[in-house]
């Protein structure tokens, strides 16, 4: 699953011209780019863009780009953007340090050096976009388990799935527990419950055939061919007198 949507790339300095070098040295496809004079034009631009860096000049005028930094780390829906700053202060280690402290991933030195500026960028760019295939990866199966989980809920027939233990899993409908007349079915051995409601000959049938069924080298059709429980007689422990015939597909 790919996504083209382009990413944008917010650049902040309160130099025109530094925003003109960076847009140049960095343009490229799929790449979109915003563009802020200070740290108050940024934060604005912040709240009506799908940001996915930050590249941030250090010295400004008003809100400098720590302060910035730290007011873009402490907002929730800005908290996961990269902020790498750009710099042509001191290379002392307090410096270093208090970009960090506030949310920077990394450093860029003025004067810049263009293949520098474009690895740098290419990570963290790279990074976002599996970041955000991940969330649509996510999105999905929660979606899938909402549908399976609705599907459960109201179909008519006693669907489940097992491991290769054969313990009931969690995803079994709400229509099984009435066929069984047992609550709580996640995670009991299906042979277990056929063995105490069922006879012998069914009981063994049916362990030869789910073993049958984990096994990579029998064909899929051979294995349906050969399902001993079409139709089954079940008698629920809690109405031993009250038999039922399951149909397993």
């Amino acid at each position: 699953m790919e996504t083209h949507t382009n990413q944008k790339i917010l650049l902040v300095d309160d130099r025109p011209e530094n925003l003109l070098v960076l847009e140049n040295i960095l343009e490229g496809p799929n790449r979109e780019f915003v563009k802020a004079n200070s740290g108050e034009e940024a934060l604005s631009l912040l709240l009506k863009n799908d940001i996915s860096l930050i590249l941030l000049d250090v010295q400004m005028p008003g809100i400098d780009g720590f302060e910035t930094a730290k007011l873009i780390a402490g907002t929730q829906k800005t908290k996961h953007i990269p902020i790498i700053f750009v710099t042509a202060i001191s290379r002392e280690q307090r410096h270093i340090f208090q970009g960090y402290e506030v949310g920077a991933v990394d450093y860029l030195r003025k004067p810049l050096e263009p293949e520098i500026v474009k690895s740098k960028v290419k990570i963290f760019l790279e990074l976002d976009r599996q970041r955000r295939l991940l969330e649509i990866q996510n999105q999905e199966l929660i979606d899938a388990k909402k549908n399976t989980d609705n599907i459960l809920a109201n179909v008519e027939e006693g669907l489940f799935l097992i491991d290769s233990d054969y313990s009931i899993k969690p995803q079994y409908s709400v229509e099984l527990e009435k066929t069984l007349d047992k609550n709580q079915l996640a995670g009991i051995n299906f042979l277990t419950l056929l063995k105490d409601t069922t006879d012998k000959e069914i009981y063994n049938n049916a362990s030869m055939y789910l073993e049958l069924m984990f096994r990579d080298d029998i064909d899929e059709d051979m294995i349906e061919e050969l399902n001993p429980l079409h139709e089954t007689q079940y008698s629920p422990e809690s109405k031993m007198d009250a038999l039922k015939y399951l149909t397993f597909n």
